[in-house]
Parts: structure tokens; sequence; C-alpha cells
């Protein structure tokens, strides 16, 4: 066991995650400094279950994620990427709650993309949180086309972060 610190780092035992980071001695000892990181989904009915029920996307709890997995199988993750709005043929999912689940999967995948596209750059996770909150959804799109843009905002540079 070891301890790693880092932002938006999921808190729970039902995910089993890939770190990346950087070892520091600090005041409580030895820790990782995750930079980036990824959740590691089994393939099987009992690997997406225990994805889904770990409470990491708002509106999938327990009993949700059980029901979704009972109706889709292995390949729940594909109707959450790609159809969601098949949720709705899932006994307790309304409209509300289906736009509730499309927006908290998507914020995590959107700040774990901007996470993975900033890391090189040495930018935080904070940071990159930060600037995601600032620029909105379309942010990606926005560093990978003109990087330049985010040093308008406060607290950051252009200076040795983002190539020309």
């Amino acid at each position: 066991r070891f301890t790693a610190v880092g932002y938006e780092i999921p808190m729970t035992d039902a995910v089993e995650l890939e770190l990346e980071g950087e070892w520091v001695n600090e005041k409580y000892g030895m820790q990782l400094q995750v930079e980036q990181w990824h959740e590691i989904v089994p393939k099987t009915r009992e690997g997406v279950l225990s994805y889904l029920g770990s409470g990491l996307i708002k509106g999938i709890g327990e009993k949700t994620a059980a029901e979704i997995v009972a109706r889709f199988g292995t390949g729940t993750l594909d109707i959450l990427k790609n159809h969601p709005e098949r949720l709705l043929e899932v006994r307790g999912i309304t409209e509300n709650k289906l736009e509730d689940i499309r927006t908290s999967f998507a914020e995590s995948r959107m700040l774990r993309d901007i996470m993975t596209f900033l890391a090189p750059f040495k930018l935080t996770p904070k940071t990159a949180l930060k600037i995601y909150q600032h620029f909105g959804p379309a942010c990606l799109d926005l560093l990978k086309k003109a990087p330049l843009s985010c040093a308008r905002y406060r607290g950051l540079d252009s200076a040795g972060w983002m190539p020309l």
C-alpha cells in the first residue's frame, strides 16, 4: 500500500486505477504525486457493475448499476459512450436522470482527456481543472487548435508549457 496524492483521483476501492506520476518524499513519507490516471474497467459483468456502482458517475448508484448491467451486460460502457439514450430502456432512468448521467460521464471523460493532454507540459491536475472550468466543454479542442489562448487565463503564461 502507498499514498497517492493528486486532484480528482477517485476515492473508492471499487475501481482499479492506473496511476502515473513522480515519487516525492513529503512530510508523511514517500507519496506518489499523480499527474494523470485512468480507470481500468474489466471487461466482465462484475467489473462493469463495480465501476458503475462506485459512485463515480452521478445518477448511478449500486441499484441502478445492477439494472443497467442486467440490461446491457458487458456492452454497458459502449452504451454509455455511444448510445446513452438507450439507458432510458432501464427501469428507473428518467430523462432528468439520463441528463445527469450524460453530463457526469462526459465531464469525467473530458477532464481526464484534458489532464492527459496537459501532463507533458507539467501543468498540475488542479490547473487542468481550472482551465476546464474557465473554458468549458470545448476546452480540449481549443487547447489543440489554439494552445496560446490559455495564456489569457489568469495565472498562466505561454512560456515553456505549450509548443508553438
